[in-house]
């Protein structure tokens, strides 16, 4: 199997460990020891601890699942495997996973390159990411994990095109999020059911090679997510991401004109005010405060759009 673009470090953990935390408190719970749960108590030691190896990539097995789940009395073994996930926390963590990878902005089409555009119409994310940049800068990670908490709460963003006989008889409250999406894919292609364990095997499902599936899986998901996005044109976030980087631009001219005779911005101010370039001082001093009505504006937007749901 090739190496996947993207590793999902994090999203992978935070299925191993919500499984093996659970499984642990069953255990405490029914007081049992780790040869009353499967004889292979190596194999319970690495479920219990969330320890992963090089004999047990996964903690477990199909097989193995089976027998520990009538063990620890879950009703079946997906039940073991996959249910503890929230599936609104693990989607925040895939995105963050997929933001903060090293793969470069640069790479034309990648998921990274369309996750950003998708974030920069949170307008305080749009603004960082202008600068960061035109300094060539990396964005903090708790700039970015603010970017996608704003993004999946307005979640309108992740709203499927609907045509206009489906939006006649579409209920917005029970229409279908992209964490809802994310979690009937994910049972269609991961969730054991009837099958038993070569069966699940053979049909790739369950937990056997889950952490090299899992990273494929995703990668499809996002990109069908990524793709049906249709940010507008004159959007917020992208008229504060164009203004931003248009303001930097400017300040950076004004720099280099009169590079002779000025250190700082200060300098910079009272030269042009010297040289009468009144025009341009005032495009460079109404900037940031153009960047705060963008940021007012889409916040009065989303709190109009709140009320009237």
């Amino acid at each position: 199997m090739k190496k996947p673009d993207y590793e999902f470090t994090e999203s992978i953990e935070y299925i191993f460990s919500n499984m093996s935390d659970e499984a642990r408190k069953r255990r405490d719970e029914l007081k049992l020891k780790r040869e009353d749960i499967h004889e292979d108590v190596g194999m319970v030691s690495c479920l219990m601890n969330n320890k992963r190896n090089s004999r047990h990539p996964n903690l477990i097995t199909n097989q193995q699942g089976i027998e520990i789940a009538k063990n620890l009395n879950y009703s079946n073994v997906d039940e073991l495997l996959w249910g503890q996930i929230n599936w609104h926390e693990l989607l925040e963590i895939v995105l963050v996973d997929v933001a903060t990878s090293p793969n470069c902005l640069e790479i034309k089409n990648n998921l990274k390159t369309k996750l950003f555009k998708i974030l920069r119409e949170y307008v305080p994310f749009a603004c960082e990411l202008a600068s960061s940049e035109f300094n060539m800068q990396d964005l903090s990670d708790d700039k970015i994990k603010e970017a996608i908490k704003w993004v999946l709460n307005v979640g309108h963003l992740f709203d499927r095109q609907q045509s206009w006989n489906e939006v006649l008889d579409i209920d917005p409250k029970t229409a279908e999020s992209i964490d809802d999406r994310l979690k009937n894919k994910f049972m269609d292609r991961f969730f054991v059911r009837d099958l038993d364990a070569s069966n699940a095997s053979e049909e790739k499902k369950g937990i056997d090679m889950f952490s090299k599936r899992f990273p494929f899986f995703l990668m499809d998901f996002l990109n069908e997510e990524f793709n049906n996005i249709k940010a507008a044109e004159l959007s917020i976030g992208k008229q504060a991401y164009e203004f931003t980087k248009s303001a930097l631009d400017t300040k950076e001219d004004l720099l280099i004109t009169y590079q002779n005779s000025v250190t700082n911005e200060r300098e910079l101010k009272k030269a042009i005010i010297n040289g009468e370039e009144l025009s341009l001082l005032k495009y460079s001093e109404i900037a940031d405060k153009m960047i705060h009505y963008f940021n007012d504006l889409q916040k009065a937007l989303y709190a109009n759009k709140k009320a009237n749901q």
